[in-house]
Formats: structure tokens, C-alpha cells, sequence
């Protein structure tokens, strides 16, 4: 074997042994003055619920990014206060059975929820300099 086939091998190893999550979903509330424009990432949009996304597999090399567009011209009601956002991720997770080192591994349902407030830019050059 060479080398490289070596270290494929163990990129592979790295990949699978790794913390994993899968059939994710994902939910973002937004205030009522914004709303999600485009996600990227690993996941797709359900087809009912404008707010709720679908997450197939995660890991540690997997990132996933929101922007977000105003629902009218007006922008936000209270510019002195802080939008909260607040995202909720129920997946499954494959973790190991008895160590962090063994190979043994069983699935477990978990959920995060994150709320926090965002900063918003009341100009262009703001939002520039904290880009």
C-alpha cells in the first residue's frame, strides 16, 4: 500500500468513528418583522412548513447558513432593540455504547434549542465594518 492509500484509510476511519447526526430537523423563529430568504447547506425546506428544515446527516465538517430578508419596507419596529432568534434542532445521534473509544455505538434522540438576539445594522456602512 501506498502512502496515500494509507492515509485515505485513515480519513475514512476518522470520518465514520466521528460523532454523527442524522434525520435532523430544524425549526427557526423569527421575529415578525424578518423571515428566512435562503438557506445553504446540507438540508432542504419542507414542503408545508415555511420554518421548519430538514437536516438528512451533520458532523463537524457539515455547516449550515441562513440570510434573512424583511417581511416589509418599513424594517424593524423597535430599531433600539435586539431581534431574537431562536432555532431548534431535534436529530438522531450515534453515540458510543460504553467508552468514547469504543466501537460500539447506539442511537439516541436529542434536541438543542438556542435563543439569542442579533445586532442589526441600521446603515450599510455598519453593516460593512461588522461584516
Amino acid at each position: 500500500l501506498s502512502s496515500n492509500n494509507l492515509q485515505v484509510s485513515q480519513d475514512l476511519y476518522n470520518l465514520y468513528s466521528g460523532e454523527l447526526c442524522f434525520h435532523g430537523v430544524l425549526r427557526i423563529r423569527c421575529p415578525r418583522e424578518f423571515r428566512v430568504g435562503h438557506s445553504y447547506g446540507h438540508l432542504y425546506q419542507d414542503k408545508h412548513l415555511d420554518d421548519l428544515y430538514h437536516v438528512t446527516g451533520c458532523d463537524r465538517a457539515k455547516h449550515l447558513a441562513f440570510d434573512f430578508k424583511y417581511n416589509g419596507p418599513e424594517g424593524i419596529d423597535n430599531p433600539e432593540g435586539k431581534p431574537t432568534l431562536q432555532m431548534a434542532f431535534a436529530f438522531g445521534f450515534l453515540a458510543p455504547k460504553d467508552s468514547p473509544t469504543s466501537h460500539l455505538r447506539i442511537i439516541e434522540k436529542k434536541l438543542r434549542v438556542y435563543t439569542f438576539q442579533v445586532e442589526v445594522a441600521g446603515t450599510i456602512k455598519e453593516a460593512h465594518s461588522t461584516s
